[in-house]
């Protein structure tokens, strides 16, 4: 049976909640080394380079305990600046919908 644990931050992802972020994602990841992590990030308003290196940090360390992340509903921007740094070579990323198509 596949676990999946699925993370969804509000608000910013940025240097002053990274920290807590990191600790709460890696304590479940430690714990229950689920296989797949899913961080939705739809509720996000703003991720800084912190956030990034959160996201790559994150996929490190499930790749470490056998499993991997995926990113859902990630902004034009976000995945711009993903592809931009390397990190989308790193975990899945699966882009917001657009909400003029179908």
């Amino acid at each position: 049976m596949e676990a999946t644990w699925v993370f969804a931050p509000q608000g910013d992802v940025d240097l002053a909640r990274v920290d807590s972020l990191r600790d709460a994602w890696y304590a479940v990841v430690d714990e229950w080394e689920p296989e797949q992590v899913v961080v939705d990030l739809r509720d996000v308003a703003f991720m800084d380079s912190s956030g990034l290196s959160l996201l790559a940090g994150l996929a490190h360390h499930a790749r470490e305990h056998d499993g991997f992340v995926t990113l859902r509903n990630v902004s034009p921007l976000v995945v711009h600046e993903l592809v931009g740094t390397g990190v989308s070579d790193t975990l899945q990323v699966v882009p917001a919908s657009d909400p003029s198509r179908p």
